[in-house]
């Protein structure tokens, strides 16, 4: 009897803390759970619901998708580009047909490129409720601003590998390639837990733990290809300093073990690379059907 005499809860009537707009990320805390945002005027109680990507900001939510798309076919277009222009190339000088084909094939492949790194800023956009609170380290700003670096140490690479630019020490290209390899995995790697935040909010679990494993080989192997490429600075530094011959004799052991698993890595990141753009599209699949599945109750919701 004496449960029967304790009061029973009060239902929350109002928006607690540190609640935002899960649209425009107005702060909504102790307005009417039953009102809208007087910012964009969308329905409190869609902020107050589970996490799930069919209750994101529209708007953010289609541009994602977008990216989604473009990150996926920008690299094939370049891929596909490149080899058509390869064979152009050879033979530019003895068919008109391919000389004519060449601007065509360039224009296809800068196209591409431009794609990927369109659909790069889409995917990693911060949805509005979320962009007071980011990180630094979180996976899409990492995704986002991670390929700016690694392109700018690769392109500090090749002007050193053309002879442009001051005169360097032997060892420093080595470590530009280091460093665009490292900053670029890394990149990849967040790239791919960003497609796991967005497969938990669909939700997709068996989608989301391979975003999973995705994320964990790039972070582990590319690491190691860094790793091999500082380990080759390293020794070219050393050769340069006397009696050092019996760690130098060691260390060229230990590059020839490295190369051959790094040749290896190398051809495996191939394949996990397409991977990247059959989960780009996979992850754009489940988010349009998840929307098309929460729009029904909607419809019917409306019609009554």
């Amino acid at each position: 009897m004496a449960d029967l005499d304790r009061p029973i809860p009060a239902i929350p009537t109002t928006v607690p803390p540190e609640c935002t707009c899960v649209r425009c990320g107005y702060t909504l805390t102790a307005l009417a759970t039953d009102g809208d945002c007087p910012e964009c005027g969308t329905a409190i109680a869609r902020s107050m619901s589970d996490d799930r990507i069919a209750d994101a900001d529209p708007r953010w939510l289609g541009r994602v998708l977008v990216g989604l798309l473009l990150l996926a076919w920008g690299p094939v277009t370049v891929v596909v580009g490149g080899v058509l222009l390869a064979v152009a190339s050879d033979f530019s000088t003895e068919k008109e047909a391919a000389r004519l084909a060449r601007p065509f094939l360039q224009a296809l492949v800068g196209g591409g490129l431009v794609a990927a790194a369109v659909g790069g800023l889409l995917v990693t956009e911060g949805e509005p409720r979320d962009e007071d609170r980011s990180r630094p380290d979180e996976p899409r700003v990492v995704a986002r601003w991670g390929p700016v670096v690694a392109t700018g140490c690769a392109t500090g690479w090749v002007v050193t590998q053309a002879g442009g630019g001051p005169p360097l020490p032997t060892f420093a290209p080595l470590l530009m390639a280091a460093a665009a390899v490292g900053v670029g995995g890394f990149a990849l790697a967040a790239l791919q837990l960003r497609f796991r935040e967005l497969a938990v909010r669909i939700p997709s679990p068996t989608l989301a733990d391979r975003c999973a494993a995705g994320h964990a080989w790039f972070r582990r192997w590319t690491g190691f290809l860094a790793a091999l490429l500082v380990l080759r600075a390293v020794f070219d530094l050393i050769q340069q300093v006397p009696r050092l011959d019996r760690l130098t004799d060691i260390l060229k052991l230990g590059l020839a073990i490295g190369t051959a698993v790094g040749i290896v890595v190398v051809l495996l990141g191939v394949v996990k690379a397409i991977e990247i753009l059959d989960l780009a599209l996979s992850v754009r699949s489940r988010i349009r059907h998840a929307l098309a599945e929460s729009a029904q109750p909607r419809a019917s919701a409306d019609s009554r």
